[in-house]
């Protein structure tokens, strides 16, 4: 098995950390369909001829993974019988390689205490606290190292799975989406406008996301699903393999119904239908018996069919973990296709940005958000009928475009260059006949600055400061500048910023933070 140039460097980054005997527990980034499975079974083959038998136990929450994985490491390991513990899968068998669904090993580590090495592909479904399946397994197992694989190396409203207190302490490797788009190794992703655009503004939040109920009673709608619809099916010719996430079950069955009008072969699936009747209609969807799978919540991870050429958001999300699973599913290469067209009705990519530049979300508590643009000055995002940035950029015309109707084009990925920050200065920032805002200046290598401003005390953009304090300050999120300036000794400091060219001005589109650190003035 040839493996690509990344993928090795991984397995050998994991295998140099090993050889290190650095404490902690380390994590490999890598896309989603970028072959984490290959680099699992590399690792697990390195280390096998490198220390002979070392008794190792790959953990996952999904079955197609699980299988993906067990898969891979028969290749890998020929020689090697390999042990399937899953009841999903209908196995359980321990063996000195050992694949095991995390629903059905949790409850029982004692069969697992002599496991010197776990590996956890998915690892950011494992919570910051000491709660959940992972941490309660993890507990009762003794001595052990442990590496963590992932595509969304973050946890909504608890940022970066390497921050303090979080299981994983250092990423050894990372290798970014737009990087092996660009080396051909992953599908191009493009979205186009569509006719219609959800508004979730006035859906209630809680833990981080929209309330999936008020979700639907908003938008499973039949006159909202029609206008979907109708537009889905101007692709019937162009687009070969469709993949929609609905909000919930009977949304995905009025959207499958639907569609079947319009003479497209479509069915749904979800997590509570029979697995033997969910496994046969993805067969179907496979074998091109199917144009269109509606789906609810189960193929975010774990589901490989490279053909995938349509993918269609109906389901506002504010988690950029589900954000970035959802388009990933169209991310894989197979032959004759060019690119994999995302059509997001649920404006997800307005709202979350694009799938690369989630590096340290946090989630501001409250409701949903108004529509907003962007002041091409400095970036700020602001409410549309804002006629003035904080910055003092004026905006030309108050007209107001209906962006409940048509939605704009957005980006999907992002192209970016990474700085790393020198220093951070902190200034009050005023404009006669504007409030105060925080000018924020990062000095960073090589020979760049790049500006921000923080209106804390602006009408149109207290939503935006109340996110950059989540990521940045510490304590309740001040209501004046001054207040701000008062505790900017605290501020966390970015540890590298991920920032994108918008026309000729500089976006921060990510942020690495090293929270152990506190920012200098």
């Amino acid at each position: 098995m040839k493996l690509r140039y990344y993928q090795s460097a991984a397995i050998n980054a994991t295998m140099a950390f090993f050889r290190s005997k650095e404490v902690g527990n380390p994590l490999i980034e890598m896309p989603t369909a970028s072959g984490k499975s290959h680099v699992l079974a590399g690792i697990v083959q390195k280390v096998q001829d490198t220390w002979g038998e070392v008794p190792t136990l790959i953990l996952s929450h999904n079955k197609e993974i699980l299988e993906q994985d067990y898969q891979k490491l028969r290749i890998y390991l020929p020689d090697k019988v390999i042990g399937l513990y899953s009841s999903g899968l209908g196995m359980k068998e321990i063996q000195s390689i050992t694949v095991a669904g995390i629903q059905s090993v949790f409850r029982k580590p004692k069969l697992f205490k002599h496991f010197k090495l776990i590996i956890i592909d998915e690892c950011h479904l494992i919570p910051a606290t000491g709660e959940g399946m992972y941490q309660s397994f993890l507990k009762g197992i003794g001595k052990y190292k442990l590496v963590g694989l992932t595509a969304t190396p973050f946890r909504t409203g608890f940022g970066s799975l390497t921050d303090p207190g979080h299981i994983f302490t250092r990423t050894i490797y990372r290798i970014d989406i737009e990087t092996l788009i660009k080396q051909k190794f992953l599908s191009p992703l493009i979205s186009k406008a569509a006719d219609f655009q959800m508004d979730p503004s006035k859906v209630k939040v809680t833990a981080g996301d929209y309330v999936v109920k008020q979700l639907g009673m908003a938008f499973d709608q039949n006159t909202i699903t029609n206008k979907i619809c109708k537009e889905l099916v101007k692709y019937e010719k162009i687009r070969k393999n469709w993949l929609l996430f609905a909000i919930d079950i009977a949304h995905a069955e009025h959207v499958a119904t639907e569609l079947s009008t319009y003479g497209i072969k479509a069915m749904y699936v979800h997590s509570n239908m029979p697995i033997e009747l969910r496994d046969e209609i993805i067969r179907l969807y496979r074998e091109g018996s199917i144009k269109a799978l509606v789906n609810v919540a189960v193929l975010t991870t774990g589901f490989d069919y490279p053909e995938i050429d349509m993918i269609a958001l109906l389901r506002p999300t504010r988690s950029p973990v589900l954000h970035v699973q959802m388009i990933g599913r169209g991310s894989r290469i197979a032959p004759g296709k060019k690119d994999c067209l995302v059509l997001d009705f649920a404006g997800n990519l307005q709202r979350l940005g694009p799938v690369n530049s989630n590096f340290d979300f946090k989630v501001a508590k409250g409701g949903g958000e108004a529509p907003t643009k962007v002041c091409p000055e400095c970036n700020e995002v602001l409410y549309l009928s804002a006629k003035e940035c904080p910055c003092g950029y004026k905006f030309i015309s108050s007209k107001v475009p209906d962006l409940t109707v048509t939605a704009a084009t957005n980006q999907v990925i992002a192209s970016h260059k990474i700085y790393n920050v020198e220093k951070v200065y902190y200034h009050r920032h005023k404009k006669k006949g504007s409030p105060d805002s925080l000018k924020v200046t990062y000095v960073c290598k090589p020979m760049q600055t790049i500006k921000e401003w923080v209106p804390f005390e602006h009408p149109f953009g207290r939503n935006r400061a109340i996110k950059w304090w989540e990521q940045h300050g510490v304590g309740p999120v001040p209501k004046t500048v001054t207040e701000a300036l008062e505790k900017m000794n605290e501020f966390i400091r970015p540890r590298q910023l991920r920032v994108a060219k918008d026309g000729k001005y500089l976006k921060i589109i990510g942020k690495v933070f090293n929270r152990s650190k506190k920012s200098g003035t």
